[in-house]
């Protein structure tokens, strides 16, 4: 891949605000080459540095990337379970909230879903994805109110 060259494995030392970007960028653009398992890792590797990100959206992205390598590989099941665990030991962290709901809501799951969406909202108030998503989970289970 082009961007190869640019990652701290390359250069054998990693900097937090460059290369954080640049293995999220390899994610995305495995993810369009629907190399999942590489783009997995690669979001893996900027989860594992979550402490150290400063962008908010970033990290959105990184559990985004990581549920969709899951969901178009048809491997919800794995998605779902390391959203769980992910938040045993986050429990605050909406973006995985709103992520493992997103699987469920795969999963044929809706109102696990709705729940999931509504701990999201809880913790992050102004998501509008969430809040959309939500709603529409809210339609699967025929509740219009």
């Amino acid at each position: 891949m082009w961007l190869e060259w640019l990652l701290p494995s390359a250069r054998g030392k990693f900097d937090p605000d460059r290369d954080v970007r640049l293995l999220a960028i390899a994610a995305y653009a495995d993810l369009n080459l629907k190399n999942y398992e590489a783009a997995r890792e690669r979001a893996f590797e900027v989860l594992k540095r979550a402490d150290e990100i400063a962008d908010r959206a970033l990290l959105e992205c990184a559990f985004s990337y990581v549920n969709f390598s899951w969901l178009c590989a048809d491997q919800c099941a794995e998605s779902v379970k390391f959203f769980s665990d992910y938040i045993e030991r986050h429990p605050n962290e909406s973006a995985a909230y709103h992520q493992r709901a997103i699987a469920l809501w795969y999963f044929g799951q809706s109102q696990a879903a709705v729940d999931d969406f509504s701990r999201a909202l809880e913790l992050n108030p102004h998501e509008r994805m969430v809040l959309s998503s939500r709603g529409q989970a809210l339609v699967d289970c025929g509740k219009y109110d």
